[in-house]
C-alpha cells in the first residue's frame, strides 16, 4: 500500500507507515520519479518481509524439532519460552512452565549437570549450557538442555564393572 494524501504532514505520514502502508506521497508534490521510487521501495520492503517471514518459519521448525530442550529465561529468572523437548525433559506442560521461575542456577561460565524429577518420580539427568541473548528486545539467557541420563547410567555401569574386576 502506498498512500496518496493531500496532507503535507510528516507525523501523519509516519503514522500511516506504522499502520502498514509501505510509503506515502503528497498530492501536488508527487512526480513520476517519486512514484517510481515509492513503488520500487514498497516492492523491496515487501520482498524483505516475505523473506523474513520464511526465515522465521524455518527457525521455528528447527527450534520446535530440536532434540535438546531450549529454554529462554529473563534476567529476573522467569521462563519466557520453552520448546517441546524442554517440556518433555521437565515432565511439565508449556503452560505450567512459562511465566514461572527457572529452578536452576544460571551461569554462562561452565556446563552444569543436574537432575530433574518428574511427577511420577522419574529422574532425568541433564547437561545445561547457557548463553546470553536477546529476546523480544530484552537481555535474556538461552539455556540448552541435553538429556544425558543414558550416558550417566552407562558410566555408572562401567565403573561398577571396573570395581568388580579390581576385586576379582
Amino acid at each position: 500500500i502506498i498512500l496518496l494524501t493531500g496532507f503535507d504532514d510528516e507525523i501523519f505520514g509516519i503514522q500511516t507507515v506504522q499502520a502498514g502502508a509501505q510509503d506515502y506521497l503528497v498530492k501536488g508534490q508527487m512526480s513520476s520519479h517519486l512514484l517510481v521510487r515509492a513503488i520500487r521501495y514498497a516492492v523491496e520492503r515487501q520482498q524483505l518481509r516475505l523473506e523474513l517471514k520464511e526465515s522465521e518459519a524455518r527457525l521455528r521448525i528447527i527450534i520446535e524439532n530440536n532434540a535438546d530442550g531450549i529454554v529462554v529465561v529473563s534476567q529476573a529468572g522467569i521462563v519466557q519460552f520453552i520448546n517441546p523437548s524442554a517440556e518433555t525433559l521437565f515432565g511439565r506442560s508449556i503452560d505450567e512452565l512459562i511465566g514461572k521461575p527457572f529452578a536452576f542456577p544460571i551461569t554462562t561460565t561452565k556446563i552444569q549437570e543436574f537432575n530433574i524429577i518428574h511427577r511420577n518420580d522419574q529422574t532425568v539427568t541433564v547437561e545445561m549450557r547457557v548463553v546470553k541473548t536477546e529476546w523480544g528486545g530484552e537481555f535474556t539467557y538461552l539455556a540448552s538442555l541435553r538429556d544425558i541420563t543414558e550416558r550417566k547410567q552407562t558410566e555408572k555401569t562401567l565403573q561398577d564393572n571396573l570395581q568388580q574386576v579390581e576385586i576379582a
